[in-house]
């Protein structure tokens, strides 16, 4: 018989902490060097990178090299990103927990660590290639992890 395992699933950002104000910090750093406007909100830094509108104000072949430095300034902040305390509380208590994040998940796991949180949490990140509503579904069908 084949028993089926239940999970908590959970979003990271907005939801197990706030990491928009790091992140918005870090782009403002690179901004001019890329000819990007400075980001005043996390609401501002997501509509750049939910809308994808990155890809419309820099040239194609500086994109990565915008990611890179990017994410050597933000890999810095990390230890100041702390997690909720009443998800810090879950986090620990709960055993099954599965978060999918559009981040990627060696910093999710750093952002744990950093909080004290090094149990069997599973992170999907943005590594697999897929968008947040496929890695829920490919988790459901069992194809991830």
């Amino acid at each position: 018989m084949i028993t089926k395992k239940k999970f908590f699933i959970f979003d990271f950002d907005g939801v197990m902490c706030d990491s928009t104000g790091c992140a918005y910090q870090a782009h403002n750093l690179i901004a001019k060097k890329y000819g990007l406007n400075m980001i005043f909100s996390s609401d501002d830094f997501l509509n750049i990178i939910d809308n994808h509108n990155l890809s419309k104000n820099i040239l194609d072949e500086d994109i990565m090299n915008y990611y890179d430095d990017f994410n050597a300034i933000y890999e810095k902040k990390l230890s100041k990103i702390k997690i909720f305390k009443n998800a810090k509380k879950f986090l620990l208590s709960k055993k099954n927990i599965v978060i999918i994040t559009s981040n990627y998940e060696k910093i999710v796991r750093q952002i744990l660590i950093d909080n004290e949180i090094d149990n069997d949490v599973i992170v999907i990140g943005k590594e697999t290639g897929t968008n947040k509503s496929n890695r829920f579904k490919g988790l459901r069908r069992g194809f991830i992890r």
